[in-house]
Order: C-alpha cells, then structure tokens, then sequence
C-alpha cells in the first residue's frame, strides 16, 4: 500500500506542476512562482477554418521572430486540442495536419500535450528561455509522527499557514510551514483553533510526507505567446 500511495502522489504532482506552471497565476512569495503564462494577455482565436487555424499559429510564432527568439520553439495544448487539429480535412477529403501531428510537431515546431492544460488555448514559448529547478523528490514515512488536520478550502494539503496560525490558501504551504499541535509564542496551536490532531503512534496509522523543491522562470520578455478560445 506503501507503494501505491507514493505512486499516487508523484502522479498527482505531475497533474500540480502542469497546472501551476500554466494556470496564468501570480507568484506567492515562499510558496510558488509565477505561471509562466502570467501576465501574458494572448490572442483571440478568428476562427475554426483551416485558414484562420494557420493564421493564428503563424501570430504567435511571429511574436518570437519579433522578439528574435525562435531558438527553440515549442508548441504546447491540450490533449483534445491536438487530436482536433489532426482531424481537420481538407475539401478533397485528406486530412491536413494529421501526418505532422502523427510526428509530434504542427508547422514544423515540436508540440508538447498535456490533458491538464484547458481546452481552447494554444501556446508558444522558447524554450531556450524557459529556466527550470527540480529538487530531488523526497518522500518520508512515519508511524510515530503527529499531524493536524486543518483544511482549507477542503482541497489538500490541509496544512496551509496563515497569521496566527490560522489556515491559509489551499494548495500554499510556506517551507516549514504549517499548524502547529502544541502552543508556541508566535503562533496559535491546533487545540486553541480547533483543529484536530492525530497521533500515528496512537492511531496505529502511517504518515506519508511528499517534498519537492521546484522553480521555474523565463529568463527573457516576449518570448511566450498564446491564442485563446480556439475551437479545433
């Protein structure tokens, strides 16, 4: 069971990384940093012809040769983006894109998918410019350790810390971060605010710790472009 729950995590920290990387947010000082897509206002999509599809792409393509930066461009979209562009037909019956796509690229430039990405937005970016910093994954188990449980907004991990020791914003745990069970100058304990605290040790139970250091940033301006509301 051991094994599952790791493999479970580290799935669902993929599906986490996707979305913090793409989901457009601020940085949170400690916490998170900014979406690469931060920000970045995009285009609309014109249209779903193929001729409107090609413009668009060539739009954002253009955003990096303006900037000089087409060193390593990489289209990113959705999973169900990428299967409707490869099932565009052409009027004598043959499908346009579908072989390129087949390949892993759409006008020449590679294309990575990804099913967390939202429908409807597709993405340019030099990847030359994109830094990135993954510490090593570190997953600890304990059966003598003791937790709170503190929820905020019902989404895990529950150990989010605000002021006072109040819960703070899901999905945001500062480094050392979190609620502490018995009573400290600085912060209120889980008893005084009603959270609840459970024993492994007592519970016969076995705590499961997931940490990962990551960072990320683009190391250059104009270099990430998007089209919005594409319907293909």
């Amino acid at each position: 069971i051991e094994m599952i729950i790791r493999d479970g995590m580290i799935n669902d920290t993929a599906v986490a990384l996707d979305n913090a990387l793409l989901d457009g947010s601020a940085p949170v000082t400690g916490v998170r940093p900014a979406s690469i897509l931060n920000g970045v206002a995009g285009h609309t999509a014109t249209g779903a012809t193929t001729a409107a599809i090609i413009a668009d792409l060539k739009t954002i393509l253009g955003t990096l040769m303006a900037a000089n930066a087409a060193t390593k461009p990489v289209l990113i979209m959705n999973s169900a983006q990428m299967l409707g562009l490869s099932t565009i037909v052409v009027a004598t019956g043959g499908f346009l894109l579908r072989e390129e796509i087949a390949t892993g690229r759409l006008l020449g430039v590679p294309v990575i998918s990804s099913t967390t990405f939202p429908t409807g937005n597709v993405i340019v970016a030099d990847a030359a410019y994109v830094a990135t910093a993954f510490g090593t994954p570190d997953i600890d188990l304990s059966d003598t350790a003791t937790r709170t449980m503190a929820d905020a907004q019902a989404k895990a991990p529950t150990q989010a810390e605000g002021a006072a020791g109040v819960v703070g914003t899901a999905e945001q745990v500062p480094a050392k971060g979190g609620i502490d069970v018995a009573l400290d100058a600085a912060t209120t304990p889980a008893y005084a605010a009603g959270y609840q605290a459970q024993s492994m040790y007592q519970t016969w139970s076995v705590a499961v710790r997931f940490v990962m250091p990551v960072s990320w940033a683009m190391t250059r301006a104009g270099v990430i472009d998007r089209i919005t509301g594409a319907t293909s």
